[in-house]
């Protein structure tokens, strides 16, 4: 807030009121959780969210497993490639009639 006085403040929530920093704590303390299984597996957790969806469902596309993790995916994420090998399908054409 540029040129904000203490009186502009007093409406401003605390943190430890905001939505969105209970949200951001509920995925840091899921982070941490996580964390001593995915070291030992030498996973990050999104690469772990990445494998998750292809034990489920192993013939994805890129474009599906951004769907499904909310990842805005044109080429491979890091968390993607870090899955395994990725190889390129591409759509067979249709046959002519």
């Amino acid at each position: 807030m540029k040129n904000a006085t203490p009186d502009d403040l007093t409406d401003v929530p605390k943190v430890d009121e905001m939505l969105c920093f209970s949200i951001y704590s509920a995925g840091h303390a899921f982070n941490q959780l996580y964390r001593p299984l995915l070291d030992e597996l030498d996973l990050t957790y999104p690469q772990f969210l990445v494998m998750t969806a292809l034990w489920a469902h192993d013939d994805r596309t890129v474009k599906d497993l951004g769907e499904t993790l909310f990842l805005e995916l044109e080429h491979p994420h890091p968390a993607v490639e870090a899955a395994g090998e990725i190889r390129p399908r591409h759509p067979q054409p249709k046959s002519r009639r």
